[in-house]
């Protein structure tokens, strides 16, 4: 395999790999195999194996990636490491991808490169400037070195004393350019540009244009730039030259290497092969602007800005038709050919619009914008981008939205976009700059007088339709690239439906553990006694610490950046958002059953401004407790007794206790070298259990602190939290991808959980389950008759308020708290206690009927939930009576008498009143009130006349109708078509302002009539005009034949095609 000399131009590559890549980072290699192994970063993260020529790819793994930086190869037993940035671990697998397990999690060291080498994982971090050593048996750190100088990104292992002899495949393969082994066989390469001959060794120069390139012309030369110009690497530039024409737009089509050009001076379109470096005449036009190609639809594109419309040509059937017309002076064309959208930009109203192929109305997408220009569709981010202002690069997604600028492209006269670049010409310079960078990074001198510039990469013209590019592959969640398209999969705890795309999960309603997943935003719930896992509905990000509502299940989750916590229900539904405090974000979180109010650790990133808080769900208002600690953490409530528990870790941790309201504050347990992660309360022995993540231990005390035991010790697992059910406890630890189970007393491990190599670092952790809930009698009932905070204390309770606000003199009542009113003329309220965050019971008044069987929620804004109107409504007797009406002045209320009156032709039945009754209804049957009196005459002897009077005008109707239609088959005779003109009228569409013609069946796919047939007589004449013009079989065949007579200068034998850039 001949070396990659980048500063050398004989160099040989090839690109073995190319597509459904965007963000391709680790490499690993096994020569003797014939494998590569590469990670494919964006938008979901895999890893992939392809054999060393690029072909038979596979996806080995899929979920559960975030940022794979780096791989290595174990080649004597056939296992795949790799480092995951984003999750911090270090993992591998088996060469297809199974048994994957985590061999270590590297917390707050994210590494970049990693190498295998005899049983040890060697490793770098460049954020923390690390060497890093792993055992691959145990997962154990063998060393851990500082860097003092550099930025270590990657490393590579060399031995001098290891000598190693391996058979080269190609060493009689003869390859002229390149040999690889795969595990069919060594195979011969050919450098780009170049393809297999038959003997399947020599290598023969395809075309004299690169295989993926930048192209650029001026009014007679094309010329193109290898894509590595873009990092700086200039090569030679070959070049086409056209020397009577005068080239002013052009598209290609890269996958049949074809370029189309308008040619100014004779007002025609043409095709040039790169192939055969011929070209020749494909229609004539008027003068031709932003020509496009649509691959989908194999059509060309441009507009006519001296018509003011935009056209296309169909290379199927070879017909020309108007798409819009009179148009506000487009400009700049350019299309997604994958959607089927078409845009471009109105220079008189400053604005880009979005169109179809088939006529669909255009539409605004975008206004008011300032000198727009250069539009162009990036089929890789799928986004529009557009130069503004004649200095500044911006873009959109299609429909307008998410604007975005980006770079200063100063006297751009052309724009293109290519893959994470942006380049523009300027004079008679080419410009290249990353599209994160703020200013050009690379430019190259080129020519005299550029005029476009494109991107030449058939892999930009893939049909992308069913692929996971184009609407994630319609998956739910998933996608996965195949050789076909795409399959679905779904994440952890999610199972795949029937129809192969949406993912769901069986959400469990008792029993069940939920813990959080830091790495990947999740939130898991498990099963205790199946160990089902279920990933919850819900999204949340940096997750400091969860908790359950054990009376509503309700789920309550802590942002440690936007210092939030969020309460959701187990099916993802979000009930409440609510502010923390200033500068401090809730660690972690329990809530008192007795009222819903959730207590928390509090983090400031203020100097001793630490605290353990309460949070008011309802009233959504905070009060500080417990003030000046130091980096607290886990918090356990104890209810029924009116006591908490925090813990706070330093050089030398602490537990501390206090009563719920704050008071008593003391420490009961002093840790030296260790960190209490985790609390956990046993109700039953009255016993207090912590985990040690820095001993690694679970440890217990009685709620004084006294008879203090190590339970249990879990070497190197880095605990964090713990919960109690029953006889058995159940943590998280970093380095153990499962929840582990002990009993309690004995603290041996029970079978419960397998590592699962999918879950990121497990955190924060809770329980439920039909054990007894703790809760505080003081405080379950009309919340104690507090106002806002009833705070359990072991002698009853204490009501409090919310910061900077203090209790009335009554100790139960806040100054300026909202009561909500329970004087109602439709309700009465039965021993309510009406303050924000209490419910009531209540029951209507005589006259009033309850509709809905519910209790009334007072809210934070002193108003009842739901509305006290519609819960007791007025009853009132029906408006509507048979054949009546009701006098005006009843209003139908319960008692009231109200008078009648009958409607023409009824008389009266009854003299009484209405009177309504207390059920709604009136006191007499409403059918009966009114009879109908007969208004009929005697038969006069007349009804033989009006039967003969209907015979004859039904006769009369029949012949009218027969005439009618004996007149309509003789005209439309008179008036048929000949055979083959199909004539179609020229008024436009009073739907469609801008459509010249009316559409047939074919105006999607532009499958016009076959030859001989037009849609308008002025068609017919302009084809029979061109014909006369042209010879016969210049006219019937636009391509010529390869012994066709050059010297009229259809073409021309390129003799020097390279030049290099000055």
């Amino acid at each position: 395999m001949k070396s990659l000399d980048m500063n050398n131009t004989n160099t040989m590559y090839k690109i073995i790999i190319d597509k459904h890549l965007e963000q391709p980072e680790g490499l690993a290699l096994d020569p003797e195999d014939g494998l590569l192994f590469f990670s494919e970063n964006s938008p979901n993260g895999r890893i992939e194996k392809a054999s060393l020529d690029g072909e038979k790819r596979s996806v080995v793994i899929y979920s559960s990636l975030l940022r794979v930086m780096s791989l290595s190869t174990d080649t004597e037993n056939n296992l795949l490491y790799w480092a995951d940035f984003g999750r911090e671990t270090v993992e591998v697998c088996d060469y297809d991808g199974s048994n994957r397990r985590v061999l270590r999690r590297m917390i707050d060291i994210p590494l970049t490169g990693i190498q295998y080498f005899e049983n040890v994982i060697h490793s770098v971090s460049f954020s923390r400037r690390k060497l890093v050593g792993i055992d691959v048996t145990s997962g154990e750190v063998l060393y851990d070195v500082s860097l003092k100088i550099g930025d270590p990104f990657t490393l590579a292992i060399y031995d001098g004393e290891t000598n190693k002899t391996l058979n080269d495949p190609c060493f009689l393969q003869y390859c002229q350019h390149i040999c690889v082994n795969t595990p069919s066989g060594p195979k011969c390469l050919c450098a780009e540009g170049y393809v297999l001959g038959t003997d399947s060794s020599s290598c023969i120069e395809r075309s004299w244009f690169y295989d993926k390139g930048i192209i650029v012309n001026n009014a007679t030369v094309f010329y193109m730039l290898d894509t590595r110009a873009l990092n700086g690497q200039a090569e030679r530039v070959p070049y086409f030259q056209i020397p009577t024409a005068i080239m002013t737009t052009f598209a290609m089509n890269a996958k049949s290497r074809m370029i189309y050009f308008a040619d100014a001076k004779r007002n025609e379109i043409y095709t040039l092969d790169i192939f055969t470096k011929r070209y020749s005449t494909l229609l004539s036009t008027n003068p031709v602007t932003d020509l496009n190609y649509d691959w989908i639809s194999n059509l060309l594109g441009w507009i006519e800005p001296n018509q003011s419309s935009i056209r296309t040509f169909s290379l199927n059937n070879g017909t020309a038709s108007t798409v819009y017309t009179n148009l506000q002076q487009p400009i700049s064309l350019t299309i997604d050919a994958i959607n089927g959208f078409i845009f471009w930009i109105s220079t008189t109203t400053y604005s880009i619009m979005r169109g179809t192929w088939y006529r669909k109305p255009p539409k605004t997408i975008i206004s008011d914008l300032d000198d727009p220009m250069f539009l162009k569709y990036d089929t890789t981010s799928q986004r529009l981008f557009w130069l503004e202002s004649g200095l500044l690069v911006k873009s959109s997604l299609p429909n307008g939205t998410d604007i975005k600028s980006h770079i200063i492209a100063s006297r751009a006269t052309d724009l293109f976009i290519y893959q994470d670049f942006i380049g523009w010409l300027s004079g008679e310079e080419i410009h290249f700059s990353s599209k994160t960078s703020s200013a050009s990074e690379v430019y190259f001198n080129i020519f005299p007088n550029p005029m476009e510039v494109g991107v030449f990469d058939p892999t930009l013209q893939d049909d992308l339709r069913g692929t996971c590019k184009i609407l994630n592959g319609r998956c739910d969640d998933i996608c996965i690239p195949t050789e076909t398209g795409s399959k679905c999969g779904c994440d952890i705890g999610l199972q795949l439906q029937a129809e192969q795309k949406s993912c769901d999960s069986n959400i469990q309603k008792t029993d069940f553990i939920i813990v959080s997943d830091f790495t990947h935003g999740r939130i898991l719930q498990i099963n205790f006694n199946t160990e089902e896992i279920v990933k919850l509905p819900i999204n949340v990000q940096h997750t400091s610490g969860i908790t359950l509502d054990k009376m509503t299940k309700d789920i309550i989750h802590s942002n440690s950046i936007s210092r939030t916590v969020q309460v959701f229900s187990l099916q993802g539904k979000q009930s409440t958002l609510t502010t923390v405090t200033g500068f401090a974000y809730a660690e972690r979180m329990a809530v008192d059953q007795s009222t819903g109010n959730i207590y928390f650790t509090a983090i400031s990133s203020q100097p001793n401004s630490s605290y353990v808080g309460v949070l008011h769900r309802t009233q959504l208002v905070h009060k500080i407790l417990i003030h000046d600690l130091q980096n607290p953490r886990a918090i356990v409530l104890y209810s029924a007794k009116g006591i908490l528990f925090w813990t706070e870790t330093l050089e030398v941790s602490k537990i501390g206790r206090a009563f719920m309201d704050g008071t008593s504050k003391e420490y009961i347990v002093t840790i030296s070298g260790g960190s209490p992660n985790g609390l956990a309360l046993d109700f039953e022995t009255d016993r207090l259990y912590w985990t040690d993540g820095q001993r690694n231990t679970i440890e217990y005390s009685d709620l004084d602190g006294r008879n203090q035991r190590v339970l249990m010790t879990d070497k190197d697992a880095q605990l964090v939290d713990i919960v109690l059910n029953g006889q058995f406890l159940y943590y998280t630890a970093w380095n153990r991808q499962r929840i582990t189970k002990i009993d309690k007393t004995k603290g041996t491990e029970v079978p419960f959980m397998k590592n699962h190599p999918e879950l990121g670092r497990l955190d924060s952790i809770d329980i439920y389950s039909n054990d007894i809930i703790d809760v505080n009698t003081s405080c379950s009932v009309r919340n104690g008759l507090c106002s806002t905070f009833c705070l359990p204390v072991p002698e009853g309770r204490t009501c409090d308020c919310e910061e900077n606000v203090s209790l009335e003199p009554n100790n139960a009542i806040c100054a300026g708290v909202p009561s909500c009113r329970t004087t109602h003329i439709n309700m009465d309220f039965l021993e309510c206690f009406p303050y924000p965050g209490q419910t009531c019971q209540f029951e209507c008044k005589s006259s009033f009927k309850q509709m809905a069987n519910t209790t009334l929620a007072c809210n934070s804004s002193g108003q009842w939930s739901p509305d006290t109107d519609l819960v007791c409504t007025e009853i009132l007797c029906p408006f509507s009576i048979h054949h009546a009406r009701l006098a005006l002045d009843c209003s139908r209320k319960v008692g009231e008498t109200c008078d009648f009156s009958c409607e023409e032709n009824y008389n009266r039945a009854t003299p009484e009143y209405l009177i309504c009754n207390s059920t709604g209804d009136w006191n007499h049957d409403t059918s009966g009130l009114c009879l109908y009196i007969s208004t009929s005459k005697p038969d006069s002897g007349n009804g033989s006349f009006l039967y003969v009077y209907m015979g004859i005008g039904f006769g009369v109707l029949v012949a009218l109708i027969v005439f009618i239609f004996l007149c309509r088959v003789i005209h439309l005779r008179k008036t048929t078509k000949p055979t083959g003109l199909h004539y179609e009228s020229s008024v436009m569409s009073e739907r469609n302002q801008y459509s010249t013609f009316m559409n047939r069946e074919y105006q999607r796919d532009f499958d016009r009539p076959s030859s001989g047939e037009y849609n308008t007589i002025a068609e017919m004449m302009e084809h029979e005009d061109m014909k006369a013009a042209k010879p016969a079989e210049d006219f019937n065949d636009h391509y010529l034949s390869p012994c066709a007579d050059t010297t009229q200068g259809t073409y021309i034998q390129m003799t020097d095609p390279y030049v290099k850039p000055s």
